[in-house]
């Protein structure tokens, strides 16, 4: 076999590039008629992966910050904050299959997670303080509240689980 002399390596890589920058402006190009493509409202809305920190799906946009999602509504810059991904997809899809009621639970139960998380933390400051102080009233009631909140937590993240499995069966 005949060894072949690449000449010019530059016309090569401008080749490559050239490539690569139609190829990106036709996945944009599609990907804008796909979106402003009318949809039937009980349809499944498309769901497009945005890098490793968010997705799109039908009209809202979904970015994680931190252990948070942050979720814009396309039409009125509505924005909404979940602390499960799961919960924020199925949100955005019942959201737009008709599915009201259903995203208004998972809704729910998403932020008394975040709320709970947030007390359930409060708590166990609040309960270390009073054991480094021997406050044992304090301690006593620091304890309880402590239970019943983590309770309260297991209790919601229970239903949401459930939700969202019944959010998958409905296909919504």
């Amino acid at each position: 076999m005949d060894k072949s002399h690449i000449e010019n390596k530059s016309q090569i890589e401008q080749a490559v590039k050239l490539a690569i920058r139609h190829v990106r402006e036709w996945t944009r190009s599609e990907l804008r008629t796909i979106l402003s493509k009318p949809r039937v409202r009980t349809e499944i809305p498309i769901i497009i992966p945005l890098g490793p920190r968010g997705f799109l799906v039908g009209d809202y946009a979904m970015l994680q910050t931190g252990s948070v999602w942050n979720m814009i509504y396309r039409y009125n810059d509505q924005e909404l904050e979940f602390v499960e991904r799961d919960a924020a997809i199925f949100y955005a899809v019942c959201q737009q299959t008709n599915r009201l009621s259903m995203a208004e639970q998972l809704y729910k139960y998403d932020q008394n997670i975040n709320r709970l998380n947030v007390k359930v933390e409060q708590f166990k400051t609040r309960l270390e303080r009073a054991s480094r102080n021997r406050n044992s009233n304090a301690k006593d009631l620091y304890v309880s509240r402590h239970s019943e909140t983590v309770a309260q937590l297991k209790r919601n993240q229970f239903l949401l689980e459930k939700t969202l499995n019944l959010a998958k069966y409905f296909n919504c």
